[in-house]
């Protein structure tokens, strides 16, 4: 039985919950305020409905300049012409309502410049064309805030007890740690920021070296602090990124350039220091943060990798758990996908601060993990750009980038990848080589956009199934433990050292099969595990591009659906781009190609805003030379 039966709810309300377009939480929550409030206007219940849905849907608040994208969404275009347009009529008079001001005085409905001053139960608040639930705007805004107090120079905010090192140790340590590498602008920058300030933001694209300067940053900190070492913390969302950050660190000091105690010191603070954020802050279900206002973390420096996936809930109770005299990296590529949830922090910050040519952003923008005019970088800068043309151009010219728009050749070159990736798999997997068939895994990827439909995720493991099956490699479909089959981790393990996004292979050993994963054991040897620790895992042959963030492949096979959709977004397609190494290939037609480049990931919000407003007042203004790119 649909909510909208059970519900007391408005006729365009109950056609929207029918539809699927809003769930039965948003459609409770609105009802219940309104009850609450004593609201009794369709109008109003319907707005209460559409803000609770927004940060399902990553938003932070309702964009009444968006209406109109609701009847365009696949459910609604089934509903026959007479409930449409009935749907449009009550979305256009709900805006009118709002944005009129006719709701003035209401218990549901009120000004965002009234938030602080108002004491009655008013879950509502617009500010100008953005509708908020008020919790939401709330944390808006104190993000805003910390974010903005921590953009001033060290020394700014009278609350902070550590100024940290003396400007001739600054100097010293940055002379140190830079010796080999006196060309590298950029990082020294961001090196000699994160010392003078309390927010420093790395911002910059695969392979552009944001790892090696979080090392480097590291050193320096160590370098200029003496005797008395940083307190350090090196996070992520995730605990695959938060290993992988700990791990590309110490790689980064193996090269030899830094002095041999600094770079030991520097490797004991990556191996003991990662963590997910969730770990980092006590957060539990339910429950508050262990650290936070009345109990702040201890350390002098945070950096946050892939903070391009750091939800707006989750920074704001990362900032508020901060130390005054704490100093913040935040690192990751703003041009990738956005956290699942509500709001796009790191493209709010990096946006506003590269607006006001701020000098607490760097950008590294030079790629060395291939060559700057190869065809994987020029099509991934052809995308960030939204130039369809551009994309046109170099699927047709360059020799490591192929464009398959016919349905039938695109399926041929699916099943090419993973008949050849399978047979590799299946012949290390029963050979009892681990190692081999965990290089085997890195060696090519299908990635897709959607999980449901023709070329969807779910789809194309199915069919996967039945392609090894007819091959002569003696695929078992039947036998989820069969040597040489993929496995994808979809919980956390911190014991075994495997994390949700982890990809391992069943291989064959001589005390049975075994789960082999690209982690290495203390010896150095290739993590095995017996499949029945193994944390929740799915077969995979095929993978959603959101599950293929912080990974890469030599070669990446691109799916498109049928069919232009608003979850298709350049930000989408760069991510799954530059998840290849040295091949990629993009299946779908021109008509789905240019509309998914020529979209952006939309997401209702106003941080940005409040940051250059902020900036431009003067708050956290800084001096120095602005933004400094590599």
């Amino acid at each position: 039985m649909s909510p909208a039966t059970i519900l007391d709810v408005g006729p365009t309300m109950a056609a929207l919950a029918d539809a699927g377009v809003l769930e039965s939480a948003a459609l409770h929550l609105a009802t219940r305020l309104a009850a609450v409030v004593g609201c009794t206007d369709e109008r109003e219940v319907l707005a209460l409905a559409l803000a609770a849905r927004a940060p399902t849907r990553g938003h932070v608040a309702l964009d009444l300049r968006t209406l109109g994208e609701l009847l365009e969404l696949d459910e609604v275009a089934e509903l026959d012409d007479q409930l449409r347009a009935a749907i449009e009529a009550d979305l256009e008079a709900m805006a009118e309502h709002v944005r009129s001001g006719a709701w003035a005085g209401s218990t549901v409905l009120r000004d965002a410049g009234q938030l602080r001053d108002h004491d009655r139960v008013t879950p509502l608040v617009v500010s100008g064309d953005l509708v908020y639930l008020d919790r939401w705007l709330a944390m808006e805004d104190e993000v805003g805030t910390a974010l903005l107090a921590r953009l001033g120079e060290v020394g700014d905010d009278p609350d902070e007890v550590d100024p940290g090192p003396s400007r001739v140790d600054q100097a010293v340590a940055l002379d140190v740690v830079f010796a080999v590498h006196p060309d590298s602008d950029a990082q020294r920058r961001a090196a000699a920021e994160s010392l003078q300030r309390r927010l420093v933001v790395l911002a910059g694209g695969p392979g552009t070296g944001k790892t090696w300067t979080v090392a480097r940053i590291l050193a320096t900190h160590v370098s200029a602090a003496g005797e008395r070492p940083p307190t350090v913390a090196l996070a992520a969302p995730t605990g695959k990124a938060a290993a992988r950050l700990s791990e590309g660190v110490e790689e980064a000091v193996a090269s030899g350039d830094l002095p041999d105690d600094l770079a030991a010191r520097v490797r004991e603070l990556a191996a003991d220091t990662g963590s997910t954020l969730h770990r980092l802050l006590g957060l539990r279900p339910g429950r508050a943060p262990w650290h936070g206002p009345g109990n702040p973390l201890p350390h002098d420096l945070v950096v946050v990798d892939e903070a391009s996936m750091v939800a707006l809930p989750l920074m704001r109770h990362l900032l508020a758990a901060l130390r005054p005299s704490a100093r913040l990296v935040l690192v990751g590529d703003p041009d990738q996908l956005a956290s699942v949830e509500a709001g796009t922090v790191l493209g709010d910050v990096v946006g506003a601060l590269d607006a006001v040519d701020h000098p607490s952003l760097v950008v590294l923008e030079r790629v060395h993990r291939f060559a700057g005019d190869s065809g994987i970088a020029r099509l991934a800068t052809a995308i960030r750009r939204g130039d369809v043309d551009a994309v046109s151009e170099v699927c047709a010219t360059a020799p490591d980038v192929t464009w398959l728009a016919d349905a039938d050749a695109g399926l041929d070159a699916i099943r090419s990848v993973v008949a050849e990736r399978g047979a590799r798999l299946v012949a290390h997997a029963r050979a009892g080589d681990a190692a081999g068939a965990v290089e085997a895994l890195s060696s090519s990827v299908v990635l897709g956009a959607h999980h449901l439909g023709r070329v969807g995720v779910a789809r194309l493991n199915e069919r996967a199934e039945s392609w090894l099956a007819s091959a002569d490699i003696g695929w078992r479909p039947w036998d989820d433990r069969q040597p040489g089959r993929p496995v994808l981790v979809t919980a956390n393990d911190a014991t075994l050292g495997i994390f949700n996004g982890d990809l391992g292979v069943f291989v064959a050993t001589p005390d049975g099969v075994r789960t082999a994963f690209d982690v290495r054991t203390a010896e150095g040897e290739v993590l095995t595990v017996h499949p029945d620790r193994l944390p929740a895992h799915d077969a995979v042959h095929a993978m959603t591009i959101h599950k293929s963030q912080g990974s890469q492949w030599d070669q990446v096979v691109v799916v498109l659906p049928d069919h232009p959709s608003p979850l298709l977004t350049r930000e989408l397609l760069y991510t799954a781009v530059t998840r290849a190494r040295r091949r990629v290939t993009v299946v779908g037609g021109s008509d789905v190609l240019a509309a998914t480049v020529q979209g952006r990931v939309r997401r209702a919000s106003d941080l940005r805003g409040r940051l250059q407003r902020g900036v431009g007042q003067g708050i956290g203004q800084g001096i120095g030379p602005g933004v400094a790119h590599s």
